[in-house]
């Protein structure tokens, strides 16, 4: 992450992505007009990451650094004007996102997990918890 503020992305969701390309197509023209493909919100890189972390409980390590991974915020206006709005905010995406490919980590409103994410570990013979950087502790602490 960077030292001061946030890099800056458009998520744009799955079934939003699927929606739209029969959409553009259909608006297609010859001499290509450019569209910036992403989703409707400018979200910051953090606000993404600690929504995940509100989701699931596990806590992302974020270290500031001067060098960090180029990101792009899209303006979504030439390509709205053409085939309309996303469907899908950026929370719900990440929400689906996670509930598809993660049902495990995914916690319910209560704060418990929907299905417990255990794992054994060797060193202790016990029950752990996986960490955000994947390390498994016998305890449950990160």
């Amino acid at each position: 992450m960077p030292l001061q503020g946030q890099n800056l992305c458009s998520p744009l969701y799955t079934d939003d992505l699927v929606r739209q390309v029969p959409l553009l197509w259909e608006v297609a023209t010859p001499g290509a007009t450019i569209v910036n493909w992403g989703g409707d919100e400018r979200v910051g890189v953090t606000d993404c990451l600690r929504y995940l972390e509100e989701l699931t409980g596990v806590a992302p390590r974020l270290d500031p650094s001067e060098v960090t991974r180029e990101t792009y915020a899209f303006d979504p206006t030439v390509r709205r004007g053409l085939i309309g709005d996303c469907a899908v905010g950026w929370r719900e995406g990440l929400r689906r996102m996670l509930a598809a490919h993660h049902p495990d980590r995914l916690l319910a409103e209560t704060g418990a997990p929907l299905r417990p994410s255990r794992h054994r570990t060797a060193e202790h013979g016990t029950t752990g918890r996986r960490t955000a950087e994947g390390d498994t502790t016998a305890d449950g602490t990160t």
